[in-house]
This record gives C-alpha cells, structure tokens and sequence, in this order.
C-alpha cells in the first residue's frame, strides 16, 4: 500500500510540480469556496510565509482523489460527509476536522422567468416552458444535492428530466447559464461577485428550509507532507479575520467549537 502512496506521490508531482515544493502548501478546495480561498491563502502568507496552492473541483472528486492518494495536506470541502468519511477511513488527522462556512444556495434565472421572491413560482415558470436548468451533479456535489433536495420538497424533480443539465461542479454551473445554454442555474451565493452578471439575469435565493444545510468541512489530511503548516492553515480559518472574510464572500458562518 505503502508503494501504491509514493507511485501516486511522484506522479502527482511530476504533473503539478510547482505545488510540491518544501514551501508550499496544497489545499483541495471545493469549486464554491475556490475564490474565496484563494483570499484567504493571501492573508495566511502574510503571517506564515508559505505559499498555498489550490486544486478545484467538485467535493465528490476531491474526495476520490484523497481516497487514491493525491498528496493534499488539507481539503476544504462543501460538505460535512465527505470529510467524515475520511476521518472514518483514517485519511483524516484525528481532531482536526472543523466546519468553516454555510453555504447559501441561489437559482440564476433570465429575468423573463423570475418571480420576485419565489423561487417556487420561477422553478414552476421554467418547467412550464420547458426551459433548460443547469444543476451541479447531486451525486458528487454538494450544493447539487441541496438543489434536487428542494426541488424534491417542491414536488418539482423529475427522474428522467431531460432539460435538467447536470454539471461537474457548481462553477460549471454558473458557467451554463452565463453562457446562455441553459435559461437558469443552481449556483453558490459565493461565486457571483467574480462573475460579470448582464442585467437579464435574477438571482432568486432558495430557502433554507428546503435542503439540508450546506455545512462545509475542512480537516487536515493524514498523509499531509506539510503538517505543521497543515495544521495552521485549518486553525487559521476560525480566526476573526478569516471568519470576516468568509462572510464577505456570501457565507454563513457556523458556530466556533467550545473552547
């Protein structure tokens, strides 16, 4: 097993060789929370003189990555279950994991399907024409299962729908309807400071009560070969500072664990 980890290990370097150095740090970050992470790197260099790098895709794929081997020192995911189960297969360094942000999920919808302030009377408008929606995977992203999640509580997802479009990621998501291949998207609150919305586009927030928070996890990977800095960068995250900056970026932010 142990030869299988460093086969893995110098072939992941050989391929992103600039985030194997002594000096760097490699943090997998869901796609959601990859702009806002990469604020937050800014702002753990400047008090630890270690450069962070990060690696985005969807929580699904991240996880599958660790599971074979990839050599993250931390992963910040979009959920709390992925990160509990490494921590169960003992991937994860024990009392590490931490919840570090909410997600907020959004409909970005052309205005000429929105109504104000339901996002049940909009999601109802969409199907009724027919129109296309792009939705991140539910099987391997996170907010994509919030969103089948509230259109299930709705009565509105149909197995089988083919103008539901699944997506890779949620930022793949945001990118479809940005694009205009698809009339709506299930997007992360988070992203769209970083995208140049045009002035047809509505942004209708699905209620909470419909899906299961989006908590979201960090924890410190077992096999992190920057450890200490490992360890470092995930307490940093429930400092004030961090904790401000996540809730500028769209988040909500959870409970610090009792001291």
């Amino acid at each position: 097993m142990r030869r299988i980890y460093w086969a893995i290990l110098v072939s992941f370097c050989l391929t992103y060789q600039p985030f194997c150095t002594a000096e760097t740090l490699l943090v997998a970050v869901a796609s959601n929370f990859k702009p806002t992470a990469q604020l937050l790197a800014q702002e753990f260099k400047k008090t630890n003189a270690i450069d962070v790098k990060l690696s985005s895709a969807s929580t699904g794929v991240l996880y599958a990555q660790i599971r074979q081997g990839a050599p993250f020192d931390v992963f910040l995911a979009a959920d709390a279950q992925h990160v509990q189960a490494l921590e169960d297969a003992g991937l994860g360094y024990p009392n590490t994991r931490m919840s570090y942000a909410v997600g907020v999920l959004v409909l970005l919808v052309d205005k000429k399907y929105a109504v104000a302030n339901s996002f049940e009377r909009t999601l109802s408008r969409l199907q009724q024409a027919k129109q296309r929606i792009a939705i991140a995977n539910p099987a391997s992203a996170p907010y994509g299962h919030a969103a089948r999640e509230s259109m299930q509580k709705l009565g509105l997802w149909h197995n089988g729908d083919k103008n539901l479009i699944r997506a890779n990621s949620i930022a793949q998501s945001l990118q479809y309807v940005m694009t205009r291949t698809v009339s709506a998207a299930f997007t992360a609150r988070s992203l769209l400071p970083y995208a140049k919305l045009s002035d047809d586009l509505a942004i209708i927030t699905v209620p909470q009560s419909l899906h299961t928070a989006i908590v979201q996890q960090a924890i410190v990977l077992r096999n992190a070969p920057q450890r200490e800095q490992a360890h470092a960068f995930v307490q940093f995250l429930a400092s004030d500072a961090a904790r401000q900056l996540i809730n500028n970026s769209g988040y909500l932010l959870p409970a610090l664990p009792a001291q």
